[in-house]
């Protein structure tokens, strides 16, 4: 049957998944002649239906902290070996600007030695007190971290990085794109 008309509203279902409510206007089996018009009119039944969204084709956004440069590209190549989208940040205060104008970042990917006004270990604290959704990944080439030095339910790394390793982590963390 032909959809006339329809309007959709979106809402979590249990917290959880999204759902929208679709109420649609199925055209009848019947056209209805206006006479006032001398146009045809369809007579509807409005049916809302409930479904939950796919979000199978939405890439998830990965933000990428680390000051230098081939270390970057090389943590956007595992990024993007996941099936994920990068954004780059030179540092903590840059990172912070994107995370305050963004609301897709899935994941934080950050070193933790790094300059500017505060380390990754510091920028991961404040993501995890201030967008506690964002999964968080820190690595280090000079710093051993425990569990109990990282925010709950981070990852820690040690460089030099596993490209496969971090590729199954980031995916284990948010999902799969692929």
């Amino acid at each position: 049957m032909p959809t006339v008309n329809s309007t959709a509203t979106a809402a979590l279902a249990n917290g959880t998944a999204p759902l929208v409510e679709l109420h649609a206007a199925v055209a009848g089996r019947h056209p209805v002649i206006n006479d006032e018009n001398s146009h045809a009119a369809l007579q509807c039944d409005v049916a809302p239906v409930m479904m939950v969204l796919d979000h199978t084709g939405i890439p998830r956004i990965v933000l990428v902290v680390e000051d230098e440069m081939l270390l970057r590209m090389r943590a956007v190549d595992m990024v993007e070996d996941a099936g994920y989208t990068a954004v780059e940040a030179v540092d903590a205060d840059e990172a912070l600007v994107i995370l305050e104008t963004r609301s897709d970042i899935a994941l934080l990917f950050t070193d933790i030695q790094m300059p500017g006004s505060m380390d990754g270990l510091e920028l991961a604290r404040a993501v995890h007190a201030r967008w506690p959704p964002i999964k968080i990944i820190l690595v280090s080439g000079q710093l051993k971290l425990s569990r109990s030095d990282i925010p709950r339910d981070s990852r820690f790394f040690g460089k030099p990085l596993v490209s496969g390793e971090m590729v199954a982590e980031m995916r284990d963390m948010i999902g799969r794109d692929r």
